[in-house]
């Protein structure tokens, strides 16, 4: 699917396959730098086979990967949602030198179009707090804050009887 040109950069975004999983792999791990390699891999290759999940990947006129979207539909509580299933964002990257293209706004488009296909209503997302370049995205594609959470967590002292 050749969507054209955007503020002068030409891209062609499609379904992602088998054959996209290694450059998946590598977005993905600049995205969840934290997950394990061997995971991410995995979790690809279950979002991949998935009726529930999509990934759209962005390649640029050189050929190279710029970009993917990974969307899926959700049953349980998504915060702000008033019907059901809820299409999901659950991960969004475009690559530093593909950036403020327009990329990551078709790649949202084409991600809501999917969702709204599987008859979703609503479609959600979700950032970390620090992530303030994330949440002025969102804003500037039509998302409107839900709430905010803060996760603790303490080690408990274990007496060994």
């Amino acid at each position: 699917m050749n969507l054209g040109v955007t503020n002068g950069f030409k891209m062609d975004i499609r379904k992602a396959g088998k054959e996209d999983i290694d450059a998946l792999l590598g977005m993905a791990l600049s995205l969840w730098p934290d997950e394990p390699r061997d995971y991410l891999r995995k979790s690809l290759k279950n979002i991949l086979a998935s009726r529930r999940q999509a990934v759209f990947v962005c390649k640029s006129e050189d050929g190279k990967y710029a970009g993917f979207i990974n969307v899926s539909t959700r049953r349980e509580y998504v915060p702000g949602a008033t019907s059901y299933p809820v299409g999901y964002v659950e991960g969004i990257y475009v690559r530093p030198k593909y950036r403020r293209k327009g990329i990551a706004r078709k790649l949202m488009g084409l991600g809501e179009r999917w969702a709204a296909d599987k008859g979703c209503e609503q479609i959600g997302s979700d950032t970390w707090l620090w992530n303030t370049a994330s949440q002025k995205f969102h804003k500037r594609v039509g998302f409107k804050e839900e709430e905010r959470v803060v996760f603790y967590i303490k080690r408990l002292e274990v007496s060994q009887s």
